[in-house]
């Protein structure tokens, strides 16, 4: 267990199974990806909602361009409030400390990898999930999950 683990606390076990990342969540409502509709159907239980795939989603919905785009938009939100399992209390603590060893390894793995993919890898490890996303280079972060990861490669269009 990291150093910042223990000053922060550890996971939340009733929250195993699938979290999607943003490149899935769109990826299963704008392209249908087959893939993940299995692997949604064929769960035990719905996915783990994520703080930060919620504010990428909104920051979408917010800055539409056009209103056919916002209906678009707003649809996904409405869709992804409905898919996942909140926690009635969110480990705030926790997912900091976890963050805070997502971060390091990235940097010390050389992975140009964005804030808001790491604070999703830790939420995945504070929930004890597994992380479902189409970025090549948040997969390639793994080494810290303590589960695993489900990439779905998606056809470039």
């Amino acid at each position: 267990m990291s150093e910042a683990a223990v000053l922060f606390g550890t996971g939340v076990d009733e929250f195993s199974g699938y979290l999607l990342d943003t490149s899935a969540v769109l990826a299963l409502t704008e392209r249908r990806n087959e893939q993940l509709i299995l692997l949604i159907r064929e769960a035990d239980q719905p996915p783990i909602g994520s703080m930060v795939v919620l504010g990428e989603l909104a920051h979408g919905l917010a800055a539409s361009p056009t209103n056919a785009i916002r209906i678009q938009r707003q649809a996904t939100v409405s869709f992804y409030k409905r898919l996942v399992r909140m926690p009635d209390q969110y480990p705030w603590m926790s997912i900091a400390a976890r963050y805070g060893d997502a971060s390091a390894a990235a940097t010390a793995g050389g992975l140009r990898l964005g804030m808001n993919d790491r604070w999703v890898v830790a939420e995945c490890v504070t929930f004890g999930a597994i992380l479902v996303t189409c970025d090549e280079i948040q997969a390639r972060l793994e080494g810290i999950y303590e589960n695993s990861t489900v990439f779905i490669d998606q056809p470039t269009e």
